[in-house]
């Protein structure tokens, strides 16, 4: 097992030895003959964990829109006098 975990560290793969070990433990990838395939296990480890980041930067994503966002395009235009405007005009310019 040892040689294994350093044998996938040697190839310049980066990973947690103990949840790769629980990977192996519960998901139990083997080759032909039954042993432990620690290069699918890893396989494996790599999906997992993909699946809790991308939820986490869809989150990310949705914050950093909502926080960068401007109006675009033209307000709507106002169908109404407010009492101050009302205040100053006549009549005749209603």
């Amino acid at each position: 097992m040892n040689t294994e975990v350093n044998r996938l560290k040697s190839e310049g793969k980066t990973f947690e030895r103990n949840e790769l070990l629980k990977v192996m433990l519960d998901y139990r990838p083997s080759d032909d003959r039954g042993n432990f395939d620690f290069t699918k296990g890893y396989g494996i480890y790599e999906a997992l964990k993909a699946k809790e980041v991308a939820p986490k930067s869809e989150a990310r994503k949705k914050l950093g829109d909502m926080a960068s966002t401007s109006t675009k395009g033209e307000s709507p235009k106002k169908d109404y006098l407010t009492a101050a405007e009302l205040r100053n005009t006549s009549m005749s310019e209603l």
